[in-house]
């Protein structure tokens, strides 16, 4: 088991890194965006991005999903090749005829989403943007399946790299405003398709199994209504305040789900892409529960001090970032935003036990639970209370999927989670959130020394109530040892 959880720390570190390169090109930008776009241009962009991350979600099908699904179970290389092949065909023969009904109807999407045909043509480049990354997330699924996380690695940075030289030069140089942006995401993702391509050739024979398409569809389908779902539970919110409010309120929550959503690139989805296929491994191979137990015990700390981190610094870092202080006020979300983030990342590992056993229909009644209950909170809240009133709908609506989720999975394929030290985790963390708003309100260095203390003291909080027990702190205690052994030993060979 120590060497699972060591493999999953492994490469869920070098997935971190791309993407924190991710997130680190998105904080280089803040500038160039905030000081060229008004705060209603960046509500515009945010409705675009929502509407771009709805549709390369929904209308992969899951397919890859599915496809990563069945390869766990396969041990014949030329099956595995077929069962790509046959996810790949798919893909493209659904995604194709949608994007090009979107193009049709992109004057009626205009209208939609920005009460004006004016940017129908922004719609054309975002849909076949949409187009190239199904594909290319394929492709990463693939060397995901592989376990090569230090080429995904490659892709990734290159991939942002492109997109950051594209993006300076197309909005600075070129003052193309939000044009620019996507455009530059259109561009940097069709070249990446491109050098990536020889890894899909090399692990394809071309032989479409229509059997095992019926069954990896039949699986994803009913994931494809709780992904819809589970966008509501994050877009619905955009919507609601361009609709009560205006394109500025949009901007102002879409700064702070930037801020916010580094836990979620950084941590969340780095976990996941290191982890599924071990996840799925582990399953397979059986006697995996305590295995389980063990990793989201340790996943949740290190998720909460990222969480206090974020929410802690949140007030520099947009200020630091924003060229105008109308933005500023976006960090008083940031923490209740975090939160939600953090709520996810638990009922992601809770959910597993429902595609271990193959009853993602579960997945679909809790996340479109949660869904509706997020429309009416947001209808309900939204009006009365703007951004607050956003961020409470989103977190009431997530503990309630979490509890859904905690339900059907141990049904099925029971775990004994530790539930009483990971509410001690969250209560605390929450404790300490709430000093964080109160240490924001000091002048700003005095406010940085006393949010670094309060970081390691909750750090020192979780040692005194026991979250750890003295066998696993000694084995936290014996790695850290272990890789300072490593370091040492490679800075001598260096000398």
């Amino acid at each position: 088991m120590k060497y699972d959880i060591f493999s999953t720390a492994k490469h869920t570190i070098i997935y971190s890194l791309g993407n924190i390169s991710i997130k680190a090109v998105g904080f280089i930008l803040l500038p160039l965006y905030t000081s060229h776009l008004s705060v209603s241009d960046f509500g515009i962009l945010g409705l675009l991005e929502a509407f771009f991350q709805f549709s390369t979600t929904v209308f992969s099908f899951k397919l890859s999903t599915a496809m990563i699904r069945w390869i766990a179970s396969e041990d014949s290389l030329q099956k595995q090749k077929s069962i790509i092949f046959t996810a790949l065909a798919a893909t493209i023969a659904l995604v194709t005829p949608i994007i090009l009904l979107l193009n049709f109807f992109r004057e009626n999407l205009s209208i939609l989403f920005f009460n004006s045909n004016t940017y129908s043509d922004y719609f054309l480049i975002v849909n076949a943007t949409i187009l190239s990354e199904i594909i290319l997330f394929l492709i990463l699924d693939i060397i995901r399946i592989r376990q090569k996380s230090l080429l995904y690695l490659f892709f990734t940075i290159t991939k942002v790299v492109l997109n950051l030289g594209i993006v300076i030069y197309l909005v600075k140089e070129l003052n193309m405003g939000i044009k620019g942006i996507i455009y530059s995401q259109l561009i940097s993702s069709l070249i990446v398709l491109t050098i990536s391509s020889p890894v899909l050739l090399k692990n394809i024979n071309f032989n479409f199994n229509i059997k095992i398409f019926k069954k990896m569809f039949m699986y994803g389908f009913p994931l494809v209504f709780s992904t819809i779902s589970s966008l509501v539970l994050t877009l619905a919110d955009r919507f609601y305040l361009k609709a009560f409010y205006s394109f500025a309120d949009v901007g102002i929550y879409n700064l702070s789900y930037k801020i916010s959503s580094v836990i979620n690139l950084i941590i969340i989805q780095s976990f996941q892409l290191g982890f599924l296929p071990i996840a799925y491994k582990k399953y397979e191979e059986g006697n995996s529960k305590h295995f389980f137990a063990k990793i989201l015990k340790y996943y949740t700390s290190v998720l909460m001090i990222s969480i206090l981190s974020i929410s802690y610094f949140s007030k520099e870092l947009i200020i630091l970032l924003s060229e105008k202080e109308e933005y500023y006020i976006a960090y008083y979300y940031v923490p209740i935003i975090a939160l939600v983030f953090y709520i996810k990342g638990i009922h992601y590992n809770f959910s597993l036990g429902l595609h271990f056993v193959k009853k993602t229909q579960y997945n679909t009644f809790v996340v479109l639970t949660g869904a509706i209950i997020n429309l009416i909170l947001n209808y309900l809240l939204v009006p009365l209370y703007g951004i607050w009133g956003a961020t409470m709908a989103s977190i009431i609506a997530s503990i309630v999927i979490l509890l859904l989720f905690y339900k059907y999975s141990q049904k099925y394929f029971k775990v004994d989670y530790d539930i009483l030290r990971l509410f001690t985790l969250t209560a605390t963390g929450i404790i300490f959130i709430l000093i964080g708003y109160y240490l924001n309100t000091l002048s700003l260095m005095y406010a940085i020394s006393l949010k670094l203390i309060s970081l390691v003291s909750f750090i020192a909080a979780l040692y005194y109530l026991h979250y750890f027990t003295k066998d696993e702190i000694n084995e936290i205690n014996k790695t850290i040892l272990k890789v300072k052994g490593i370091l040492k030993r490679d800075k001598v060979g260096i000398d």
